[in-house]
């Protein structure tokens, strides 16, 4: 065979093998973001495509293209297909905890609409269907839900969503294939799940005794004029309640996520007690 032959054979199989670097650096790159959007309510809750959603996380990664190649380049001397896919599934590990942070405050706006339902004693087997969990819930929770994500875009989140996400490779390179295990990272973890019902119960409290302090008035109601029909009166009395507490307590809820979520741009330090 002719040394030219040779040579380009070599040259197409070196740019073969540049060309596949660069495309498992893009692959393993989406895998984070790709995390993010299959738990975070903004992307869930609008029942993206999955061609939509592999087309933003590809966007999310081409600033970062060079440093994926870096990356995987440190890599190529053990690169195999069970240690790809294992990197592959810690990405999109690290995504789905960047993901549920960021989603605390979504889901305790919308535990407070459910904890209201419930108390109001609003239950319907024609109720509506929670796009994010494919399952029934209130109407109250997915309309605080909504809400929420309105002011998360309107209060400049997705910037937050980006920033959080592109630190995180600083805590937790894609080339750093474990963290360290340690019981402080655990209890952080523990601590990130005991937010969502504490902060759901913080903000929900006085509605829910408003909601009581209703239920006491009707039984007091029914005791000293049992002529009335204490059963119809009590739901009456609690919508009625909720519709105008609520109108003046929007103010504040609202004022709380948009704290909730500007605290969020420190997420990134109290995430690296996590990935580490």
């Amino acid at each position: 065979m002719p040394s030219g032959d040779l040579a380009t054979y070599a040259g197409l199989a070196a740019l073969s093998t540049e060309a596949m670097s660069w495309v498992t650096a893009a692959a393993l790159g989406m895998a984070r973001p790709v995390g993010v959007f299959l738990i975070l309510p903004v992307f869930t809750r609008a029942e993206m495509g999955t061609l939509i959603r592999l087309g933003l996380a590809f966007g999310l990664t081409v600033p970062l293209l060079g440093f994926m190649h870096q990356s995987v380049g440190a890599m190529q001397a053990d690169l195999h297909v069970v240690r790809l896919a294992l990197v592959a599934l810690k990405e999109l590990f690290v995504g789905l905890v960047i993901g549920f942070v960021l989603g605390i405050p979504f889901w305790a706006i919308q535990a407070v609409g459910e904890l209201i339902d419930t108390q109001r004693g609003i239950t319907s087997e024609v109720a509506p269907v929670d796009p994010t969990t494919k399952s029934q819930s209130s109407v109250l929770g997915l309309f605080l839900g909504i809400l929420a994500i309105t002011v998360f875009v309107a209060a400049d989140g997705l910037k937050t969503l980006v920033d959080t996400l592109y630190g995180s490779y600083g805590l937790w390179p894609l080339a750093s294939f474990l963290p360290a295990h340690d019981m402080g990272a655990m209890m952080e973890l523990a601590r990130l799940v005991d937010r969502v019902l504490r902060t759901a119960m913080l903000v929900g409290g006085p509605v829910i005794v408003l909601m009581l302090l209703l239920d006491l008035s009707v039984m007091l109601i029914g005791r000293f004029a049992p002529q009335l029909n204490a059963n119809d009166l009590a739901p009456t009395l609690k919508n009625v309640a909720v519709i105008v507490f609520l109108s003046a307590y929007a103010g504040y809820l609202f004022d709380y996520l948009g704290a909730e979520i500007g605290s969020l741009s420190g997420m990134v330090e109290g995430l690296g007690r996590f990935l580490r």
